[in-house]
């Protein structure tokens, strides 16, 4: 039993980063959620941050290639509107577990 695996590099950990063009391409920043007063920002959650897709599985539909994410408000690529649902298996962002590995977060299966 096989699943697919969608990797996301997080770009709002370290503006000195660089990702290499071989392992992820960004056509374009998505837009930044409304910004929040310090006072009023929450504790970030574990998948806060701006992540671009670097390792698509098939085709990738163009609103999964960047996400925005800010606790369990999600932007994504096509600048709509969603929410990381929770299940008994953990987070979820459209029927794919969601996992944080270091500055790569991964989407284990899919809808």
């Amino acid at each position: 039993d096989s699943e697919d695996w969608d990797i996301f590099s997080d770009l709002s950990v370290d503006d000195s980063l660089v990702v290499s063009e071989d392992s992820c391409s960004v056509d374009g920043l998505p837009p930044l959620l409304p910004v929040r007063t310090e006072a009023a920002r929450p504790t970030p959650g574990p998948f806060d941050g701006h992540w671009t897709l670097c390792s698509p599985v098939g085709r990738t539909q163009r609103w999964l290639h960047t996400l925005t994410i800010e606790g369990e408000t999600v932007l994504d690529g096509e600048g709509h509107f969603c929410a990381i649902d929770h299940s008994d298996r953990g987070p979820l962002f459209f029927g794919g577990r969601l996992r944080r590995r270091g500055i790569l977060m991964v989407r284990i299966g899919k809808t």
